[in-house]
């Protein structure tokens, strides 16, 4: 009996947690990402910091340095001629990910 109470005690803990996180816009496989690259457990890790640290979830780094520049105002995609059609986004990027890690697709800040 001692045990199931625990059980449900640890169940009910892991629920309220994952509510947290997705109360947040994220999702458990987002923080574990977190947590494998800065430590932590996700358990415990701060949310706050997971939701500072987070940019987004991409399938490539040229994809999110894209849509980073976008999203910044740095680049109008709408607007682009040449020569700014021109860029190499793989040189690009490669500067732009000096920032920021990557883990299963999710992007985080570094610091």
């Amino acid at each position: 009996m001692r045990e199931a109470i625990i059980s449900s005690t640890r169940t009910k803990s892991v629920k309220e947690r994952v509510e947290e996180i997705e109360a947040l816009g994220l999702t458990v496989g987002i923080v574990t990402a977190y947590c494998e690259e800065f430590g932590g457990d996700v358990s415990s890790v701060s949310l706050t910091d997971v939701s500072d640290a987070f940019e987004g979830t991409f399938c490539d780094d040229v994809s999110f340095a894209k849509e980073f520049a976008k999203g910044s105002g740095l680049f109008d995609f709408t607007k682009a001629s040449w020569p700014t059609t021109c860029i190499d986004w793989g040189r690009a990027t490669a500067e732009f990910m000096q920032n920021f890690t990557e883990i299963d697709g999710s992007y985080f800040a570094l610091g």
